[in-house]
């Protein structure tokens, strides 16, 4: 699981979770949503907040924008409350 995840692979995501009880090996589901923001897996972020109640910190929302994935700081200001630091929004600019 948490290999398909990091990179970004939603359809073997889904079908481990639907055949295998396994569940996660090394990551928790607050880590998986900061990597995948950080690589900016927007598929991967909305498929956790469905499907694994994913929670996450104020890390991911820096770490999307820091890296240039906009489309992943926005999703995650509208749909997430944990937001980031001023430090991670001087980085991005």
């Amino acid at each position: 699981m948490d290999t398909a995840i990091r990179n970004g692979h939603v359809d073997v995501a889904q079908w481990l979770k639907d055949n295998r009880t396994e569940g996660w090996s090394e990551d928790t589901p607050e880590v998986a949503m900061s990597r995948a923001a950080s690589d900016g897996h927007l598929k991967i972020l909305k498929w956790l907040k469905t499907n694994m109640d994913g929670t996450c910190t104020h890390k991911a929302m820096g770490q999307a924008a820091s890296n240039g994935h906009l489309d992943v700081a926005k999703w995650l200001h509208e749909n997430r409350s944990e937001g980031c630091t001023t430090e991670a929004m001087d980085q991005a600019a």
